[in-house]
């Protein structure tokens, strides 16, 4: 998929570049849909873009216009389906020279039917919670992968100027630091398993705490805060902060996301994966593939592949499906599993040409991290047969990833 295309068919997919694999940084492209029909309907599969940084603008017409777009999202969401009242419009998506995310994807339908246009929306990033009485505090959480940071204004919060260094966490050996040159932004900064952080599971997250603090006494310092990353077990995330008080307490929520991958290998040794210009795989039929699904994480936490099913297609979606492994369980008899490391889990099976003679295979996976620590997660319950699931484990949402290429089948 290139960065600028014009798309005239009736029917569609849009991604940003290398999707579902991250997107390059300092990018501008220019999605055209050209149409003879009277309406498209755009209907959202995957939206990760770095919230508050980067974005995905969209408008009427083929030519975009930054200053006439209909929409920008931004950040980890899922925006609800959209209907413009026309045959053409037009994306851009931008990102910025730092952090990148997965991007997006969406497909479009154009229809001759009339349709009217959705109203003008935009996206709140989820990691950049102000919802506070006094925004010139500049209050700023980021929540990544491993590790959280709290910026926030000094001269709006303290008579006489702090030394950075005086701003601690809940461990005082982690103390501030100067956030920009020639700025009034202090910023403490903390992995997940360091600085006194704690962490709590619960159904849709997994949630890392710590306390930024600063104040001569300690019973009654001139800065408490809490703070609180929220990464995902699954997508969805919100964003919510309580108000301040007059002594500056406050308690800041930041949500983000892991970092889910999975490799294709040569053999159970796990040592070096297929890279991608190894893509597409070529194999024997009935050869087996090892996989390895892990998570990124500087903490305990547990990885369960609660399913993984292969198409014939990068559409995880494909009606062309066959299941290899189900709540847990395996569905296919060539499924091995293997000891891996924390935070991971490895598998192989053999490789198969569908009914219909089509002899690519994609592999996409439903993975599900647990706190390490806890005895009776579903994680360690690992195979789990559908008649003893419950209510909870069905309404539990996943993360999807899948594999970075194909494997293309020859006959021996």
């Amino acid at each position: 998929m290139g960065c600028d295309e014009t798309y005239t068919s009736y029917t569609g997919t849009l991604t940003s570049p290398n999707y579902p694999s991250n997107y390059p940084v300092s990018t501008t492209c220019n999605y055209i849909i050209d149409t003879t029909g009277l309406s498209i309907r755009i209907e959202f599969q995957d939206v990760q873009i770095e919230p508050g940084y980067d974005f995905l603008y969209y408008g009427l017409g083929t030519t975009p216009d930054l200053d006439n777009y209909l929409g920008v999202i931004t950040g980890i969401t899922y925006p609800l389906p959209v209907d413009i009242g026309s045959g053409q419009m037009w994306f851009q998506f931008t990102s910025d020279d730092i952090e990148t995310l997965t991007g997006f994807s969406l497909t479009y339908t154009a229809s001759d039917e009339p349709l009217a246009t959705t109203p003008p929306m935009s996206t709140v990033p989820p990691t950049k919670p102000y919802a506070t009485p006094n925004p010139v505090l500049g209050l700023e959480l980021m929540c990544d992968a491993t590790s959280m940071t709290v910026v926030f204004n000094k001269d709006a919060l303290f008579p006489s100027v702090p030394d950075p260094s005086e701003v601690t966490l809940t461990n005082t050996s982690c103390v501030g630091y100067a956030y920009g040159n020639g700025t009034s932004l202090i910023a403490v900064t903390t992995d997940y398993n360091e600085c006194g952080t704690t962490m709590e599971e619960t159904n849709d997250h997994v949630v890392y705490r710590n306390r930024v603090i600063y104040g001569i006494d300690p019973e009654n310092p001139q800065l408490d805060g809490g703070l609180e990353c929220r990464l995902a077990r699954h997508l969805q995330a919100d964003a919510v902060s309580s108000p301040l008080a007059d002594n500056v307490q406050f308690t800041q929520v930041g949500y983000g996301n892991f970092t889910f991958d999975m490799d294709f290998y040569p053999d159970s040794g796990y040592g070096a994966p297929y890279g991608p210009d190894d893509f597409p795989l070529q194999a024997e039929v009935g050869a087996d593939v090892f996989v390895e699904a892990r998570v990124a994480t500087n903490t305990n936490l547990d990885l369960l592949i609660d399913a993984c099913w292969a198409t014939d297609s990068s559409d995880p979606d494909d009606t062309d499906m066959r299941f290899l492994i189900s709540s847990g369980c395996a569905k296919d008899d060539s499924v091995v599993y293997y000891s891996a490391p924390l935070s991971s889990q490895r598998f192989s099976f053999a490789t198969f040409i569908f009914p219909d003679g089509d002899p690519t295979i994609y592999l996409h996976c439903q993975l599900l991290t647990c706190d390490a620590a806890i005895p009776d997660t579903r994680c360690k319950e690992g195979c789990l047969s559908r008649k003893r699931r419950s209510i909870q484990d069905y309404e539990l949402e996943l993360h999807t990833v899948s594999s970075s290429g194909p494997i293309s089948m020859r006959r021996s």
